[in-house]
């Protein structure tokens, strides 16, 4: 039996209200912040926080219903979760930084720093995951089992590389 199938079970039986008060707090807040009627602080601010842990409850629901199954597909989709994650941040700031100067406007820049981000991330991440030896640079565990020698091997040249980084955070 699952774990906390109770509330997995609310969850599930709760879906369409909180897709609808997730949608309701969205506009209230949207419209506050366009000045089309005036909240006091207070209550924009409980909305806003609400609205926050509805939609966290509300993917949550929908991911169960619906994305509760295994295909090879979503194992690798899962493996690809904190490499995408690692990486993401750094593209869009690089993208940024050198899409910048050339003033692209409001819809072409946004467009090329989301489909690049998502493209470098996903041909770096299929990449180096690819590679066995490079699978722990993305914090992706390694598939094959290697004798004690190149572990020590592994351990000892990850210690000289790390070692720099942590000797500047400690100084």
């Amino acid at each position: 039996m699952p774990k906390n199938t109770y509330f997995w079970n609310c969850l599930n039986k709760n879906l369409v209200l909180l897709a609808l008060s997730f949608a309701v707090l969205f506009v209230l807040i949207i419209l506050s912040y366009q000045k089309v009627f005036t909240l006091p602080h207070f209550i924009l601010s409980a909305s806003y926080n609400i609205q926050r842990v509805v939609g966290v409850f509300f993917v949550l629901a929908f991911a169960h219903r619906f994305l509760n199954f295994n295909t090879y597909y979503l194992k690798q989709l899962n493996v690809w979760v904190f490499p995408f994650y690692l990486l993401h941040q750094s593209i869009l700031i690089i993208l940024c930084f050198l899409l910048q100067p050339l003033s692209l406007g409001p819809v072409a820049e946004p467009f090329i720093i989301i489909t690049g981000t998502w493209s470098f991330c996903g041909v770096i991440t299929w990449g180096i995951t690819r590679i066995d030896v490079l699978r722990p640079l993305l914090g992706v565990a390694i598939k094959r089992d290697y004798s004690p020698t190149v572990k020590i091997l592994g351990y000892t040249a990850a210690l000289i590389l790390i070692t720099p980084l942590a000797y500047k955070l400690i100084t």
